[in-house]
C-alpha cells in the first residue's frame, strides 16, 4: 500500500500535468486565431536610398547590415534631448 505522502505527490503531479496540457491547448487555439495581414512597404530594402523614409538627420544607409535588399537604415541618436 502506498504511503499518504506518495499519493499526495502523485496527485500534485497530476494537477501540474493537467495545467500544462491546458496551457498547451490554449496556446494552440490562440495561435490558430492570429491573422497575418500582408502590406507593402515602399522602398523596404532601401534600394532607392532613403526615398520614402523620414528619419531626419539621425537616419543613414548601412551597406554592411541588411536583410532583404542591399542596405538597411541606421538611426543614430547622439543626444536624445536634441535629436
Amino acid at each position: 500500500m502506498k504511503q499518504k505522502s506518495e499519493i499526495h505527490h502523485l496527485a500534485k503531479c497530476g494537477i501540474f500535468r493537467m495545467l500544462a496540457i491546458g496551457l498547451i491547448f490554449l496556446s494552440i487555439v490562440e495561435a490558430q486565431e492570429m491573422v497575418t495581414v500582408p502590406f507593402d512597404v515602399a522602398n523596404a530594402g532601401f534600394e532607392d536610398g532613403l526615398s520614402g523614409w523620414d528619419g531626419g538627420k539621425s537616419m543613414s544607409l548601412d551597406p554592411k547590415v541588411f536583410h532583404g535588399g542591399r542596405y538597411s537604415a541606421r538611426l543614430t541618436v547622439v543626444d536624445p534631448k536634441k535629436d
